[in-house]
């Protein structure tokens, strides 16, 4: 048996730090997770790597993480949270997240304020540079998934469910006016116009009652022309 390829096993209490690790053609199926804390890194130089991994229908429980990895060709399908699973300062590079999956944030490095800015902020955006696509969500129907911190533009998009919107966009338009009730998108376009994104997708969650409200909110960004053409 492949010694990379786990299934149904149970991980927990696993810390990575300032290992400057690289994971590589690891392989899970219907594993769980729990209490997993990955390149929690002080430095860029010191960040862990994650190629090549494959998680199908697994668990993550609670207190689980991933901080400042750079996660490239990997594929997530289907994957159950107990709880939301932070992943703060990471960069993605060809990940595909598909089937049926919990509650992700994704976010910038910790840290990041005008007076003493995380040195990941401009370590991840020079990475952004040599990437052509980061994210695939067009095969995912998720519980709840916040993007901030991914470029928008570098994102795979269902277009009937995920809208794309631009900062400069965001900031030529009265959004605040907009009746976007029952959606969380006055937070993400408040979040998208005060920070350094230049884009983000905003989605609506398949498995949340907040579905319908995010589908009307959408339809309403296209027709004030907040969110992009498609």
């Amino acid at each position: 048996m492949d010694e990379r390829h786990f299934e149904k096993q149970y991980f927990d209490g696993f810390s990575d730090f300032d290992s400057s690790g690289i994971f590589d053609g690891y392989r899970f199926t219907r594993c769980e997770f729990d209490a997993i804390d990955l390149s929690n890194a002080r430095r860029p130089e010191l960040r862990s790597t994650i190629r090549n991994c494959h998680l199908q229908r697994c668990i993550v429980r609670q207190n689980c993480s991933i901080n400042t990895a750079i996660v490239e060709d990997c594929v997530v399908d289907g994957l159950e949270t107990r709880g939301p699973v932070d992943i703060h300062g990471a960069v993605f590079k060809h990940v595909v997240l598909k089937g049926k999956i919990g509650h992700l944030i994704l976010a910038p490095p910790y840290g990041l304020s005008e007076s003493n800015p995380s040195p990941f902020l401009a370590a991840n955006a020079e990475y952004y540079r040599g990437v052509d696509w980061a994210l695939d969500l067009t095969q995912c129907e998720v519980k709840e998934l916040q993007l901030s911190g991914v470029p928008g533009r570098l994102i795979r998009r269902d277009p009937t469910t995920q809208i794309l919107v631009t900062r400069e966009r965001a900031l030529a338009v009265d959004w605040r006016s907009l009746p976007l009730g029952g959606s969380p998108y006055a937070v993400s376009l408040n979040h998208l116009t005060r920070y350094g994104d230049d884009s983000r997708v905003l989605i609506a969650p398949h498995r949340d009652r907040s579905f319908q409200a995010c589908i009307q909110a959408q339809k309403v960004l296209r027709d004030a022309g907040v969110a992009e053409p498609d």
